[in-house]
């Protein structure tokens, strides 16, 4: 997202101007009060320059987290933040794996897939969880982008 996402202004404190660089949108956007602490400490973090710039990366156990979740731009609410993006076999979308192991479904179809053969899955390490989800969804006929 830091490819798509540009602090343009610091409008106060923990207050930002943002700029889409492909839409030329204008966003405005705040810290969130309790992650003011991660907010301040996200670029001793990173290890991604091209990540957003609010986005505090995953560190040990704690998985990553949006620094301006209360007020992120739509594109972050529809999209971007999530762990995959699941699409149906044509094309449209399905579904969001977000935060830790979250499905949001938008078919029947999906819903019924997850609570039959993922939600029972009993596997604690989250990259071997993720290929195996991954390799469900796309045995279903899904499409699915990390």
């Amino acid at each position: 997202m830091g490819l798509v996402y540009r602090i343009v202004e610091e409008k106060g404190y923990q207050e930002f101007l943002i700029l889409n660089i492909y839409t030329g949108q204008n966003y405005e956007v705040r810290i969130d009060q309790d992650k003011i602490h991660l907010f301040e400490h996200r670029m001793e973090a990173h290890t991604t320059p091209e990540a957003c710039p609010f986005l505090y990366p995953a560190q040990g156990d704690e998985p990553a987290s949006c620094t301006v979740h209360l007020t992120r731009p739509d594109v972050c609410r529809e999209v971007f933040c999530c762990h995959l993006l699941i699409a149906d076999g044509e094309g449209r979308r399905a579904g969001r794996v977000m935060g830790t192991r979250h499905l949001c479904s938008e078919t029947p179809q999906l819903e019924e897939l997850w609570e039959s053969r993922v939600r029972t899955l009993n596997v604690t390490d989250d990259t071997a969880w993720v290929e195996i989800v991954v390799g469900i969804l796309i045995d279903a006929g899904y499409t699915v982008r990390r």
